[in-house]
């Protein structure tokens, strides 16, 4: 539904990096738009250590909506416990973050519906980011 950019948030007293995603073009049609807007409500109410933060949001000059997310530099969840051969235990840890994040957003009345190793990245430090909240 949409395409994802990396870029550089400059401020007056810091640089962040950022991903903005914003709605393709050639989807720019009612339905779609109305999934975008929703996504963006969904993700203004989910505050979560273990889910993609919303930084911020608009409409570009051609008139497509945009989230300014968090940059979350991981790998896919899968790829991240085959990279270290984890152990059944190191891999319950990381699901057990996974859960916290599911259960905070269903708190706040949301299913995810998209689940799969894409949308739960692993950063460096070992911390699960959920990402892609398109359900409602």
């Amino acid at each position: 539904m949409g395409a994802v950019y990396e870029a550089l948030r400059r401020e007056d007293q810091y640089d962040r990096r950022v991903a903005i995603k914003l709605v393709r073009l050639e989807l720019s049609q009612p339905p779609t738009l109305a999934r975008f807007r929703r996504e963006r409500r969904i993700l203004a109410r989910l505050q979560h250590r273990n889910i993609a933060t919303l930084l911020d949001g608009g409409i570009s000059p051609d008139g497509r909506p945009f989230l300014v997310m968090e940059y979350v530099e991981g790998e896919p969840l899968t790829a991240w416990c085959d990279r270290r051969a984890l152990t059944v235990p190191q891999r319950l840890s990381l699901f057990r973050q996974v859960c916290a994040a599911v259960q905070h957003a269903h708190r706040n009345l949301v299913i995810h519906r998209d689940l799969k190793p894409g949308n739960i990245l692993v950063t460096g430090d070992g911390d699960v980011k959920l990402l892609d909240f398109r359900g409602g």
